[in-house]
């Protein structure tokens, strides 16, 4: 057993001579201070020592402890218990444990008295984590990172043709008029020549086209407004003044799941120079057969000033965007992302305040600190966005979805600015080629954050640095998982909390990253039998930081059996 071993001659005596020199190979210290030997032995062992116990504020009443799920509401937690995750994680126990009575308290339970942080409700503007042991432990002075960081070997740098400065672009903005009662649940538009958004039109039709929606108004008036669209076919670069052809294309409510859109009519446009957007204007008129458009004169913006706070002051400033979730995209020297942003709603407290009192502390009190939300590798080319640059599963994961849904008005993670960026296909978060062992480093988008943080900053949605509290919280699945780690060791300073969720971290860059991390409160999600992403290096990870103090580090892998588990909606 491997517990029974004292020393590496004791572990080498139950190894063939041919085994023994591969050990000889490794270095013995990194080898003898691993959790596992199962990639050595091909079997999975965890020692006893790293099962770390519940951590945190107390849960809700509706909490399974089965599962370590908390439903929040009685119906979610019925609904719960009539899930195929709940009856397996039964099973498991009842196979494991025979009649013994299934776990139904913790030290997290409302009332206990025992957890380790505040009595907070989950109600309460208070995350998910531990965070308030950080105050009872001192900060220790963070190793510098490399220009080039540790475990990389090279920096990548976007060429020039795939900058934003060298794409045409083109944004459309529709007003329906008086007849915006009539508009439909879904506009798109679409094209033959720009492969953008999954295939619109029957699948026998010998004229193929792309659609790409466009964003619904906040409110029913507003206008209907695009996100800036890349004009760029798959065979070639569009030439200046070259005419496209575009389709609007529309979907009400009545129709069925499988109904094709309604044609609601077309428009030509000449395309822009390089770094523009074009910004097209139009009415939609829906009294005659299948609507009728009426252009108005175009305008162009440089695509810097149109994204960015440019699409903020369109949609009516940031207290329009309030209590809502809308997509916008920032745009770089080098790089141009969509993303989701939700803002706080404002109490009528705090927004008479703000508008009476121009004071700093007033100031701050309206602004809320930071989520971040990495997604998982998925299909993000251009047939899977939704949107441009944003792939469709952006909304179905992560805090994105307790934003979009009315159902989950009064959850905390409504306390914070929720930023949900949608990674280009070219890019596995910071590395490219888009794959988890590429060695090349993408300094534009560690730059793409830091920017998108100033800009929360100074659009006084975000706290400012200098404020309490102020502290990024980052949170991701699978490849999304490592791109939380990546960033937080990017800028340890600047982050309050990280929670990753299968993470896929490279092995022998574990120590620096326990070093870059040690002030920063982790909590790991994986389940032991993950096929994907190795539970044994993820472990490590969290006894690592353990050794160096860490203010908190958590491990859970209960009622998780493969890395799906991990990483659901």
């Amino acid at each position: 057993r491997v517990t029974d071993v004292r020393s590496t001659q004791m572990l080498k005596a139950a190894f063939s001579a041919e085994v023994c020199g591969w050990m000889d190979q490794v270095d013995s210290t990194w080898l003898w201070k691993e959790p596992t030997f199962s990639w050595l032995a091909g079997f999975y062992w965890h020692s006893e020592i790293s099962s770390l116990g519940q951590q945190g504020p107390p849960h809700s009443e509706w909490y399974c402890h089965v599962c370590e799920v908390d439903c929040h509401a009685e119906e979610d937690e019925q609904k719960h218990r009539l899930t195929r995750r709940h009856a397996e994680n039964v099973q498991r126990w009842v196979q494991k444990n025979g009649t013994k009575e299934q776990p139904k308290s913790c030290p997290r339970c409302p009332g206990n008295g025992t957890a380790s942080a505040s009595s907070k409700s989950w109600q309460q503007d208070h995350p998910p984590l531990d965070l308030s042991s950080a105050a009872a432990v001192q900060k220790t002075h963070l190793p510098e990172e490399s220009t080039i960081p540790q475990g990389f070997l090279d920096l990548y740098q976007p060429p020039a043709y795939r900058r934003p400065d060298s794409l045409p672009f083109v944004a459309f903005v529709v007003d329906f008029g008086q007849a915006y009662s009539q508009s439909p649940e879904t506009l798109l538009v679409a094209s033959s020549t720009l492969h953008l958004g999954p295939r619109a039109g029957p699948k026998d039709s010998r004229q193929k086209r792309w659609a790409i929606g466009i964003e619904k108004p906040l409110r029913p008036t507003d206008k209907w407004r695009s996100l800036a669209i890349p004009l760029q076919s798959m065979k070639d670069r569009l030439a200046e003044g070259r005419q496209l052809e575009f389709i609007f294309l529309g979907k009400w409510q009545a129709d069925s799941q499988d109904a094709q859109p309604h044609e609601l009519g077309r428009l030509t446009i000449a395309v822009p120079n390089v770094g523009e957007v074009l910004v097209q204007e139009l009415e939609l008129s829906l009294s005659t057969g299948n609507g009728q458009l009426w252009p108005k004169k175009p305008s162009w913006r440089p695509i810097k000033d149109f994204t960015g706070s440019g699409q903020v002051a369109a949609l009516g400033g940031v207290e329009a965007l309030r209590g809502a979730q809308r997509a916008l995209q920032f745009c770089t020297a080098e790089l141009l992302m969509s993303f989701l942003l939700y803002v706080p709603a404002l109490q009528q407290e705090s927004r008479q305040r703000k508008n009476e009192d121009k004071s700093e502390s007033a100031a701050i009190e309206s602004t809320s600190p930071i989520l971040v939300f990495m997604h998982g590798d998925m299909v993000r080319d251009s047939s899977a966005w939704v949107l441009p640059g944003l792939a469709a599963f952006c909304e179905q994961f992560g805090p994105a979805e307790l934003c979009a849904s009315s159902k989950w008005a009064s959850h905390p993670v409504r306390n914070f600015v929720v930023v949900t960026p949608s990674c280009p296909e070219d890019y596995w978060w910071f590395r490219h080629k888009p794959e988890h062992d590429s060695t090349n480093y993408v300094p534009a988008m560690e730059l793409w954050f830091t920017e998108v943080f100033q800009w929360l900053e100074d659009l006084q949605v975000a706290h400012p640095k200098t404020a309490n509290n102020s502290g990024i919280r980052l949170a991701g699945q699978s490849m999304g998982a490592y791109g939380a780690l990546e960033l937080a060791r990017a800028m340890p300073e600047r982050v309050a909390a990280v929670a990753s969720m299968a993470p896929c971290f490279d092995a022998f860059r574990l120590n620096w990253l326990a070093d870059r991390l040690r002030n920063v409160p982790l909590w790991v999600v994986i389940a032991r039998g993950d096929s994907l992403c190795a539970f044994e290096e993820a472990a490590s990870l969290v006894l690592k930081l353990r050794d160096r103090n860490s203010p908190c580090a958590r491990l859970s892998t209960f009622g998780l059996k493969d890395h799906n588990d991990s990483c659901k909606p």
